[in-house]
């Protein structure tokens, strides 16, 4: 179970990475501030992104979840805590939570531009379960 653990926190790492570097203001891959706005946050009539620090929040609590996940995968003493399986059981939740919410009418009213809207409904929201349900593996197998 260890080398899926690590899997999915290569991928969580990968989203902070790609948070940290829109911390620091530059826009990959949307070329300009406003087309990256609708594509990776698309709340209505959104030109900027969020803050500095908005991502740079985000990309330390994936880091944070990266490390919590290869953790509980590693079989480490600290694997089988019970605070350590809590954290995970919520990290997965979240991931859950927003990936299923991806695909409901409440969230296509709050995040109506395009490309998001297509973008999550076909990547965002299906990453989100499937990290979702691998974290969930982990807890049960591993």
């Amino acid at each position: 179970m260890f080398w899926f653990a690590l899997f999915i926190g290569a991928i969580l790492f990968l989203i902070a990475a790609i948070h940290l570097i829109w911390a620091f203001r530059i826009w990959w891959p949307g070329g300009d501030e406003e087309s990256l706005a609708r594509s990776v946050a698309g709340f209505r009539n959104i030109r900027k992104m969020p803050s500095a620090l908005q991502c740079g929040a985000v990309s330390f609590a994936m880091v944070g979840a990266a490390a919590a996940v290869i953790y509980l995968g590693a079989g480490s003493p600290f694997g089988g805590s019970v605070w350590l399986q809590t954290l995970c059981a919520l990290i997965a939740a979240v991931f859950l939570t927003r990936g299923v919410l991806g695909f409901t009418q409440f969230w296509a009213g709050l995040t109506p531009e395009f490309p998001f809207r297509t973008l999550d409904r076909k990547y965002y929201s299906p990453l989100c379960i499937l990290l979702g349900v691998g974290i969930v593996m982990i807890l049960i197998l591993g």
